[in-house]
């Protein structure tokens, strides 16, 4: 019973990440608005509208997600270059891997983007099924488009461009 319980953690686990690689996977939005006030995995105060006037980036992973944390390493070099001119956030989905998982692996990467944990909320309200995802925001935090599964470098600094972003 434990081995086709191993099979099938394996099987899933590929099967998200194999998903999460489809080479067409730009999804245009529909508009909706942004809006969060909380606690970071941290215990740090978050509000959203401290950056209402800038674009913001919403990043939707989890710890064990492969995509995600090969995407990591992006997301947090664009977060130095652009910091002065976005808001991002990442949304951690809580089931597989939990909060201390989630700070295990922010602070042993040296995130340093601030990042929440969601127990579906947010994920349902923006129909997040695939991580991991990535929301552009316009600076009114209407979402404005997403990218399923891993953006690279070229396509992530292309989606800055189209939200107007400077350094």
């Amino acid at each position: 019973m434990r081995v086709i319980s191993n099979y099938f953690l394996l099987f899933s686990i590929f099967s998200i990440f194999i998903l999460s690689c489809n080479a067409d996977n730009i999804q245009k939005e529909e508009k909706h608005h942004f809006s969060y006030t909380g606690e970071t995995l941290f215990g740090e105060k978050y509000d959203s509208k401290k950056f209402l006037g800038k674009p913001m980036i919403i990043n939707f992973w989890f710890p064990s997600c492969p995509p995600c944390t090969y995407e990591f390493e992006i997301l947090e070099k664009t977060y130095q270059q652009y910091n002065n001119s976005i808001g991002f956030l990442g949304v951690m989905q809580l089931g597989l891997d939990t909060e201390d998982d989630g700070r295990k692996f922010m602070t042993e990467r040296n995130i340093s983007f601030q990042s929440i944990s969601d127990n579906e909320n947010i994920i349902n309200k923006y129909d997040i099924n695939y991580f991991p995802t990535t929301l552009f925001l316009d600076k009114n935090h209407n979402v404005v488009d997403s990218w399923i599964g891993v953006i690279d470098e070229k396509n992530f600094t292309e989606k800055l461009k189209e939200l107007k972003l400077s350094k």
